[in-house]
């Protein structure tokens, strides 16, 4: 009996211990989430703007009072009736770097790009006006500055290629304009794809809260180290759902040095066109290219550092300097990273066969200049095989060759006048059967004319691409 009582004795002292042991971790867990706010919320700012909104308005009161009037009193009613609208917005943002009086924040694109105004309120409530510097819409990255003589606090820039998935974080921002809110969570996931339309940035997945104004505001690790900055959430209602998502800082770092040395973003440019879209599976289950991860080359400008180094229409790109792309998304953002100016390796299957081509890389031009090298795009459409499953989709379609799905404006597709669902069955009198067919006809001559003979509706055409 003694024996027995000192077991149970024993036993609760060590479930005892276990309670406190348990409790000291989750009190330290406490602890550590405490410090991170406590660091991290000063490097925060809430932004707010307001954006300037040109509308024309129309008058019905009397629609016959312009009868009456002479075209120069018309005019000027029309004048009138161009109205302004201001809209406010709000979001946040990360001090990054002081330089004296002149402070600079880290924020979103889509929070600041189109501001008329800006206006920032740090962690101890004074406000001050923001003056934008420089914005990136490719990967929704912006900066800009404010005046002060007070010293601020700094984030401190963490490396996100440490994070896994499971790692605790924190979101800060000011999430439906309450601002210097936190939110804890973990990284649910990494490398995701997708998001708003146009951004070539991979991102990382947090269940943190996340909401409207959380937007250019910082995700920190438990060292209180900014790993991403917070953009959007995936939501059928405009709200947190429990999908944020933000970019990891890794991906800003080299956006921001070139804001705070040129003035703008400088970026590497191949000249390429890489779109996925709906039948990206068939068209690579065409080429012999299911299990393979890499990305399409649709069309190249000439001119380009990709013509000119060789890379052709129809090349799937799987490495670049020996380290393997998994898509076209990462592959934009890879190439945007990289220096322009230095040999740059791609590896290619081209008809079945892995090749390896050298060539440097250019800075990538403002984009009202690429889109004026349209004309340059070589061919300037995307095609789809003609097979079973394609046939499925578009009973119309018979016999074989290749479909033409879309055609760029202003390409050589377009002017030649190739339209949607012309099927292309020749090129230069050789039968096309397959999308291999294709590719390997259209570039025998290197971006030089070619002879298309098309099935359009029950009529056959000739037609120069050129």
């Amino acid at each position: 009996m003694a024996l027995r009582i000192v077991s149970i004795f024993f036993i609760l002292l060590l479930l005892s211990s276990c309670v406190s042991t348990g409790f000291s971790a989750l009190e330290e867990l406490q602890f550590s989430f405490r410090k991170v706010a406590e660091n991290s919320l000063p490097v925060i700012v809430e932004i707010k703007i307001i954006e300037v909104i040109s509308e024309e308005s129309i008058d019905f009161s009397d629609p016959f009072e312009d009868f009456n009037k002479s075209p120069e009193e018309t005019d000027q009613d029309q004048d009138q009736y161009k109205r302004e609208y201001q809209h406010g917005g709000l979001g946040s943002g990360v001090i990054i770097e002081e330089k004296g009086n002149t402070k600079y924040v880290l924020t979103n694109d889509h929070v600041v790009g189109s501001a008329s105004k800006i206006e920032v309120k740090l962690f101890d409530g004074s406000v001050y006006p923001a003056n934008l510097i420089a914005t990136d819409s490719r990967r929704d990255l912006a900066v800009i500055s404010f005046e002060s003589d007070k010293k601020v606090a700094v984030a401190s820039l963490g490396d996100s290629s440490l994070l896994h998935v499971g790692d605790w974080v924190l979101a800060l921002g000011s999430p439906l304009g309450y601002d210097y809110t936190v939110t804890a969570g973990i990284v649910s996931a990494l490398g995701r794809m997708g998001g708003p339309s146009g951004n070539i940035s991979d991102f990382i997945q947090t269940d943190a809260a996340i909401n409207q104004g959380n937007s250019g505001g910082a995700l920190v690790n438990l060292k209180g180290e900014v790993i991403g900055i917070n953009t959007w959430i995936a939501t059928q209602t405009g709200t947190y759902t429990g999908y944020g998502f933000a970019i990891p800082i890794n991906n800003a770092k080299s956006v921001i040095k070139d804001f705070l040395t040129e003035g703008k973003v400088v970026d590497a440019w191949l000249g390429i066109q890489i779109p996925e879209f709906a039948f990206q599976e068939l068209i690579l289950k065409d080429l012999g290219l299911t299990d393979v991860k890499g990305a399409l080359v649709h069309a190249v400008f000439k001119g380009s550092p990709a013509f000119k180094g060789g890379l052709r229409p129809g090349d799937y790109i799987t490495d670049i300097n020996n380290t393997p792309v998994s898509s076209s998304k990462e592959l934009a953002l890879r190439i945007s990273d990289l220096p322009a100016g230095e040999d740059t390796s791609f590896t290619i299957i081209r008809q079945g066969e892995k090749r390896l081509f050298t060539l440097k890389l250019a800075i990538r031009a403002e984009d009202k200049s690429i889109i004026a090298q349209y004309s340059n795009l070589w061919p300037g459409l995307i095609t789809l095989p003609i097979t079973e499953e394609i046939k499925g989709f578009f009973p119309d379609l018979s016999g074989e060759g290749v479909t033409v799905i879309f055609t760029y404006n202003n390409t050589p597709a377009d002017i030649c006048g190739l339209l949607q669902d012309d099927q292309i069955i020749e090129i230069n009198r050789i039968k096309i059967e397959n999308l291999s067919d294709y590719y390997r006809e259209l570039n025998k001559n290197n971006g030089e004319s070619v002879e298309l003979t098309i099935k359009r509706g029950d009529e056959i055409k000739q037609i120069i691409l050129n």
